[in-house]
């Protein structure tokens, strides 16, 4: 194998476990903020806010619901990215 596709295969390892990586980081934020979403939703019941208050929680839940959406996009593109890099490393 020559000097440059071997440097070519380290830099595509490197950036896989980049991937991975960046992969269970967003894993662990969807997880983050779907238990504060849970825990704001728990909170929006018990709690009995008045309507002001509510419509304020319920921006912030919206908020939430739609980061959670964005983190899956992100994630469902990393692992496309991940899938593509592997064929191509097994192609």
């Amino acid at each position: 194998m020559q000097l440059t596709e071997k440097k070519l295969q380290l830099s595509e390892d490197i950036t896989l476990q980049n991937v991975d990586e960046t992969g269970k980081i967003l894993e662990k934020k969807i997880q983050n903020v779907q238990k504060n979403f849970e825990e704001l939703n728990q909170y929006y019941k018990m709690a009995g806010l008045e309507n002001i208050n509510g419509k304020l929680l319920m921006e912030i839940i919206d908020q939430i619901q739609e980061m959670i959406q964005q983190l899956k996009k992100m994630e469902e593109e990393v692992e496309k990215f991940k899938k593509k890099k592997q064929c191509n490393k097994s192609g």
